[in-house]
């Protein structure tokens, strides 16, 4: 029995979008390159090299990631604010799993533009 599948509020859909995460207060050259694996109205999964500088922890309400993604139709990028639910690390690379903190409502039309 996959029990994530109750959790979840909101349909998922696997992307590859290339995109940056890093902190929120950090400058957006600091940001790190990686890659928007699956995403929905509610969260993200990210992937980032493994060794690179961000460090997120999966743990405290304080905790948070961003990231700045331009879908593929899309004219503008879009910056998402994310709270880490799950961090794992595969070999060369960390998946990270957030859910959304108050997206805007032009990042959350594209959302939903791209989803339905």
């Amino acid at each position: 029995l996959n029990h994530n599948v109750n959790r979840r509020r909101s349909e998922r859909k696997q992307v590859a979008f290339p995109s940056y995460i890093g902190d929120p207060r950090w400058q957006r050259r600091d940001f790190v390159a990686g890659m928007v694996t699956d995403i929905s109205l509610g969260g993200v999964r990210v992937s980032i090299p493994a060794g690179t500088r961000v460090k997120i922890e999966s743990c405290g309400e304080e905790a948070q990631f961003s990231v700045i993604f331009t879908p593929p139709d899309g004219l503008w990028p879009i910056h998402l604010k994310c709270r880490p639910r799950w961090v794992a690390e595969t070999g060369e690379a960390v998946q990270i799993g957030g859910s959304l903190i108050n997206p805007d409502l032009n990042a959350y039309r594209v959302l939903q533009k791209y989803l339905c």
